[in-house]
């Protein structure tokens, strides 16, 4: 299980912690509110963990040696797939479609998206230094900010996009990299007289350290249905020498959080599941968002709601085996029965006999899942009780093998112990 650092100030002093989909549309309009009639646009990243550096992937181990191979290759094995494509930019965005690592950082207009993408799951982490000394999923986050975007055939974004393919380990002076823009035709000849002199190099320097809003052309679906756009980054270095045109000119890298508001959304790892459940309700979910094949498989393969079949219910064949038919719920005919002592003395023993551990805290969780309306019922319900369950458990360390199946069978053991005194009641 991975260690990570748990950064309480940073959460107390800038995170705002999301714990519903309304929750999130409410800070959003107040976001909304703030722009007044500024035509600058709102953009968000989400990402499944609270402690990855906000950094594209070609920033990412050493691959900035080798980037200008990475965007000329694909040209020279499947030409064909570029024919119609015209500029350095658009070929960027199609190579980062298909998982080609690029100096472009994906974001997005639509902060549902974001939030889609904060509550992907990510595995068990330890947050050392927190508080509550807790093993858990890994927090989401979403970092946001508002700007200009930058139009995609604007020369910034043409001269950064070009030096991007440039091999910048030989030839890279100042000079020699304006020529190579002059003879692709990204330049005048005019520019770079300008920018080759000691009274104007500034303004191409400050072009290719900065960083700039994009929003592509929306050739491909998946890009249309995220509300796409990129952070095209800049991060050239410039090591100046007299003879201004023999200064150097190479390629760095940095985290990028400091393109984003100081301040940040993050959702608590416990909360994915319900989170996402609510987003499905809104239409977001991987079927819509990734259109191809695969993702529409996937998502119906693990949509809660077609687990829900008559093979789970095929093991009430089995009469050593505590499942419950979904039939059988209806027959809990009073709600109020879950707080008699007989249902407490049934549920603690059925917990001692089946955990190694201090079911005390178990059954505090559980008299919080039974006080909701319809407790037996609700999916999300069940559902957070079996997050929390879990993490307790992992807390105590009991083994990751088999805990799941042993807390649906915990589950539905209550609700069997429920039906069981309803029906005695009756």
């Amino acid at each position: 299980m991975e260690e990570i650092k748990f950064n309480r100030e940073d959460i107390e002093n800038n995170g705002i912690e999301i714990s519903s989909v309304s929750v999130f549309i409410e800070k959003i309009n107040e976001l909304k509110a703030n722009l007044n009639e500024s035509s600058q646009e709102l953009f968000f990243r989400g990402q499944k963990t609270d402690f990855w550096a906000l950094t594209p992937s070609v920033f990412r181990d050493n691959l900035l040696s080798i980037e200008h191979t990475l965007m000329q290759l694909p040209l020279l094995k499947v030409p064909h797939e570029f024919v119609s494509i015209n500029n350095d930019f658009e070929r960027m965005t199609k190579y980062q479609h298909y998982g080609m690592c690029t100096r472009l950082l994906d974001l997005t207009t639509n902060p549902l998206v974001a939030l889609f993408f904060a509550c992907a799951t990510y595995g068990q982490v330890h947050y050392k230094d927190d508080p509550n000394d807790t093993c858990q999923e890994a927090n989401g986050v979403i970092f946001f900010n508002k700007r200009y975007s930058t139009p995609i055939d604007e020369l910034n974004v043409k001269i950064v996009s070009a030096l991007s393919q440039m091999d910048l380990s030989k030839d890279n002076t100042l000079g020699a990299i304006l020529n190579n823009l002059v003879r692709q035709q990204i330049i005048s000849k005019e520019s770079a007289d300008r920018w080759n002199s000691n009274s104007h190099y500034e303004e191409f320097i400050e072009i290719i350290q900065n960083n700039y809003i994009v929003i592509p052309p929306y050739n491909n679906e998946r890009l249309s249905r995220q509300s796409g756009i990129f952070l095209l980054t800049g991060c050239f270095n410039f090591i100046y020498k007299t003879a201004i045109n023999e200064s150097i000119i190479e390629k760095g890298y940095k985290n990028l959080r400091d393109e984003f508001d100081e301040k940040f959304f993050y959702v608590s790892g416990e909360n994915k599941e319900i989170i996402l459940e609510e987003l499905d309700t809104y239409n977001i979910n991987e079927a819509t968002l990734f259109p191809e094949l695969e993702h529409h498989l996937n998502y119906i393969k693990n949509k809660k709601n077609a687990l829900k079949t008559d093979s789970v219910q095929f093991k009430k064949y089995d009469f050593s085996d505590t499942l419950i038919a979904t039939s059988d719920v209806d027959e809990i005919t009073n709600d109020k029965i879950v707080t008699t002592e007989s249902f407490k003395h049934e549920v603690m023993n059925m917990l001692g006999a089946k955990l190694d551990c201090d079911i005390q805290i178990i059954w505090g969780l559980v008299e919080s899942w039974v006080s909701t309306i319809d407790w037996y019922k609700q999916e999300s319900a069940k559902s957070r009780f079996k997050i929390n369950v879990q993490k307790e458990l992992l807390n105590k360390g009991i083994s990751r093998e088999n805990l799941k199946s042993q807390i649906d069978d915990i589950v539905d053991n209550i609700i069997k112990i429920a039906i069981n005194l309803s029906k005695g009641s009756e």
